[in-house]
């Protein structure tokens, strides 16, 4: 269950015109109490409503509570910038001076990762150090914030560690370009890791999805969604490559896998920025090609529009799951055995490895890598060898 904020901001006109954030919180006998917080900028408004939490004093002893940001102990500024300050075009795409190095050498940042790395600046970080100064990440500090992410949105290691390594990338380039003169980001040490490993279906579990004499009873019907899901637990497929198929990458004997999809900014390169070969056996190649037939608007295989737009993520896991209970996996075991549509590729490599199918050929057809050496030998290896997988499939 996720932990209730303490509090919650909400923005007031005044009768000057002026527009200040304020908050209100529930004392102790469920009594409401509202007070200003004195700040016209939210991310400020709530590192105060933080300060003011973290002291106990959540009705404020002082008339202007903004003063306690520059009244902290901590607070030897010296030269460096408010955080705030610091951060503002940072992570935006088009507008991040890192990201523009970056790809001066030579780098592949996508849309969708500033954006991501972003929404976690604004939530996870700002709100707490972005009225600090540099030189207040201390190890103190830092262990605050940690704990504050915890009681504040109860995140798992995995996330938080997400979270660290976007706020490590500032402070590094901070150092880098001589905004600070210690590296701050060096102060931060992720937790360990707590991520789950996927759950895979047994085989008996997917012989029941896939046989066709269950067609109605598991998919309802639909053969778009058996035919998605087919596709994914024979190829190990991501969920945007599955998205991003469209009728130039169906051949008769191979799929020509060089986008994925992201729904806020459409087709994206794959993960690896690599373009590989995937071969499909006949039957499958008759399914994907009688559902191109269907969309007589667009190039896009799995689509409810006509082929125009992939279908939505929501959608194809609402599918999955339905389908998952349908054999008899409820949705509580699918939550204990950690079960989703990324466990289609754990249960692809699985099938693969254990037919005895070399390594590098798995990984060639997979997409996954572990280094840059390794991109390029496994993004080169040919149709021909990649062909052996076909009498696993």
């Amino acid at each position: 269950m996720r932990f209730k904020c303490p509090f919650v901001l909400f923005k007031k006109t005044l009768h000057s015109g002026k527009k200040v954030w304020y908050y209100y919180f529930y004392d102790e006998y469920n009594k409401r109490h509202q007070f200003s917080t004195g700040c016209t900028n939210k991310a400020q408004a709530e590192a105060v409503c933080m300060e003011l939490y973290r002291s106990g004093s959540m009705i404020p002893t002082v008339k202007n509570p903004l003063a306690l940001l520059s009244s902290r102990p901590l607070d030897q500024h010296g030269s460096t910038p408010l955080f705030r300050e610091y951060t503002e075009n940072f992570f935006i795409y088009d507008k991040c001076e890192y990201f523009k190095k970056k790809r001066e050498h030579g780098f592949n940042l996508t849309k969708n990762y500033a954006h991501q790395k972003r929404c976690e600046l604004e939530r996870y970080i700002l709100p707490f150090w972005g009225e600090h100064h540099f030189n207040n990440f201390t190890e103190k500090r830092v262990d605050e914030w940690i704990s504050w992410l915890r009681d504040n949105f109860h995140l798992s290691n995995k996330t938080i560690n997400n979270v660290i390594s976007g706020l490590k990338v500032i402070l590094s380039y901070a150092y880098k370009t001589g905004v600070t003169e210690v590296n701050y980001s060096e102060k931060i040490v992720k937790l360990k890791n707590d991520s789950k490993t996927h759950g895979i279906l047994s085989k008996v579990d997917v012989e029941k999805m896939f046989d066709e004499t269950n067609f109605n009873s598991v998919w309802n019907g639909n053969m778009l969604h058996y035919t998605l899901n087919l596709l994914a637990s024979k190829t190990g497929l991501r969920l945007g490559e599955v998205q991003a198929l469209r009728k130039e990458n169906i051949f008769e004997d191979h799929l020509l896998i060089n986008h994925g999809y992201v729904e806020k900014f459409g087709l994206q390169d794959t993960k690896n920025h690599k373009a590989r070969i995937v071969p499909i056996q006949k039957e499958l190649y008759e399914k994907l090609i009688s559902l191109s037939f269907t969309q007589t608007e667009g190039e896009y295989i799995f689509s409810s529009t006509k082929g125009k737009v992939p279908i939505i993520r929501a959608e194809i896991i609402r599918y999955l799951k339905k389908a998952l209970e349908n054999i008899g996996i409820s949705k509580e075991e699918q939550k204990a055995r950690f079960i989703t549509f990324h466990s289609w590729r754990h249960f692809a490599n699985s099938n693969l490895i254990n037919s005895g199918i070399p390594k590098s050929i798995v990984q060639s057809v997979i997409g996954h890598v572990n280094d840059d050496t390794m991109t390029e030998h496994y993004t080169h290896v040919s149709l021909d060898d990649a062909k052996i997988v076909l009498d696993v499939l």
